[in-house]
C-alpha cells in the first residue's frame, strides 16, 4: 500500500488516479467518490437537531454538483458556493477513505454515506460475497423506509431496491412506515411503487412472478379501511372523489388483473387462471372480461359445460355493456343538440330583439 490505495477492508479498496477517488470491489472498478462539502455555521447550529442521516443534511443544503464543483441554490436558482473548496486531490483521497471506513466499522450503516453511494455499493459487496455485507443489505433498505424520509424512500423505489424485499416483509416495513407519514405522502409512496412494480416484463415467468407479487401487495393494502373503501368505490365507478395518485393506483391494479389472466392463458397455467377469476368476481362482479377468461379456463381443463355457461354470461354481460356505451352516446349526443339548438334560438332571439330596441330608440328620437 503506498499513498495512493487504501485497502478499507477484504473487499473495499480505494485509489487515488489523477484528481479522482476511485472505489474498487474485490478487485473490480466500481465508481469513483465525488465531492461532498457540508459547511456548518455556528449561528444555524440548531437547524441540524433532527438530523439523521446524510441524506438529509445534504437536502438542508441544498447544494448540487455541476462538473464536480458545488453549487447551492436559492429560490429555483443555482448560485456559486460561498467559501472556497480548493482542496487538493490527495486530501479529499483520505477524507473518502475515513468515510468509508467509518461506514465499514459502523456495520454499512447507510445514514453515514450518501444513499447514491451507500446502497449502490452495498449492494455490490453482496455479490462479491461479504457476509456481512448480505445480512445488512436488506436490514438497511427497510431501516431506511421507516425512518419515513420521502426523498431517500423515493429512491430506494426508483432504483428497485424495495423489490428485493419480499412482499410480506414490504408490507411490514410500510405498516411501520405509515405511522410516520402523512396519509397524502403515504398515499404518494403507494402509488411509486405500483408505478414502479406496473413497468413491462418481456420475460412471461418472471412478468407473471412480478404481477402476481404486485396483485399481493395491493391486497396487503386493502387492510387499511380508508383504501378498502376508496376501492370499493372505484369498482363501483365513484371517480371523482379520487385524488390522481390514488386514481392510478387502482387503475394500475385493475389493469394488472386482466393483464395477468391473458399471462396465465398464454403460459397454459389453467388452474392459476381459474383461481385468479374466482378471487377478482368476489371483487368485481361488472367486468366481462373475467368470464371470457374463466371459459377459457374451465374449456382447457375439460370443464365443457361450466365452460359454456361462463362464455354466454360473457357474451350477455358484452351486449350490456354496448347497450350502456350506445345510451351513453345517445345521451352526450342529445346534450349537444340542445345545447346547439339553444345557441341558435338565443343567437337569434338576441339580435332580434337589440334590432328592436334600436328601431324604437330611433322612433323616440
Amino acid at each position: 500500500m503506498n499513498d495512493t490505495e487504501f485497502k478499507i477492508n477484504k473487499y473495499i479498496l480505494l485509489r487515488l488516479e489523477g484528481k479522482y477517488t476511485v472505489i474498487f470491489v474485490n478487485g473490480k472498478r466500481f465508481n469513483y467518490c465525488k465531492r461532498l462539502f457540508i459547511v456548518i455555521p455556528d449561528t444555524n447550529i440548531e437547524n441540524y437537531d433532527g438530523i439523521e442521516s446524510i441524506d438529509e443534511a445534504t437536502d438542508l443544503h441544498d447544494h448540487y454538483l455541476i462538473d464536480n464543483e458545488p453549487y447551492r441554490e436559492e429560490h429555483g436558482i443555482l448560485y456559486p458556493p460561498l467559501y472556497s473548496y480548493n482542496t487538493p486531490p490527495e486530501d479529499e483521497f483520505w477524507g473518502h477513505c475515513s468515510n468509508i471506513q467509518a461506514w465499514v466499522e459502523h456495520d454499512y450503516d447507510t445514514r453515514i454515506l450518501h444513499s447514491n453511494l451507500a446502497f449502490p455499493l452495498l449492494k455490490e459487496l453482496t455479490k462479491a460475497g461479504d457476509p456481512k455485507a448480505n445480512d445488512k443489505f436488506k436490514e438497511e433498505i427497510a431501516k431506511r423506509m421507516i425512518s419515513g424520509y420521502f426523498p431517500t424512500i423515493k429512491y430506494l423505489i426508483s432504483e428497485g431496491y424495495i423489490f428485493y424485499l419480499t412482499v410480506e416483509e414490504l408490507l411490514c416495513t410500510l405498516d411501520v412506515c405509515r405511522e410516520n407519514l402523512d396519509y397524502l405522502d403515504y398515499i404518494k409512496l403507494i402509488y411509486e411503487i405500483m408505478e414502479k412494480w406496473y413497468e413491462f416484463e418481456e420475460d412471461i415467468s418472471k412478468r407473471i412472478i412480478k404481477r402476481e407479487n404486485m396483485i399481493n401487495f395491493f391486497l396487503g393494502q386493502l387492510k387499511d379501511p380508508k383504501i378498502h373503501t376508496y376501492f370499493e368505490n372505484y369498482i363501483n365507478g365513484f371517480h371523482e372523489k379520487l385524488n390522481k395518485e390514488l386514481f392510478y393506483i387502482l387503475a394500475d391494479y385493475n389493469s394488472t388483473c386482466l393483464y395477468l389472466c391473458w399471462d396465465y392463458s398464454e403460459a397454459g397455467m389453467y388452474d392459476k387462471l381459474e383461481r385468479h377469476c374466482t378471487l377478482l368476481l368476489t371483487q368485481d362482479t361488472k367486468s366481462s372480461y373475467i368470464w371470457h377468461y374463466l371459459g377459457i379456463a374451465y374449456l382447457n381443463k375439460g370443464l365443457t359445460t361450466y365452460a359454456k355457461v361462463a362464455e354466454n354470461i360473457y357474451q350477455l354481460k358484452e351486449k350490456l355493456r354496448t347497450k350502456r356505451i350506445k345510451k351513453i352516446v345517445r345521451k352526450n349526443r342529445m346534450k349537444k343538440f340542445l345545447w346547439r339548438h339553444f345557441a341558435c334560438y338565443f343567437h337569434s332571439t338576441y339580435w332580434h330583439l337589440r334590432k328592436r330596441y334600436k328601431s324604437s330608440v330611433r322612433n323616440e328620437c
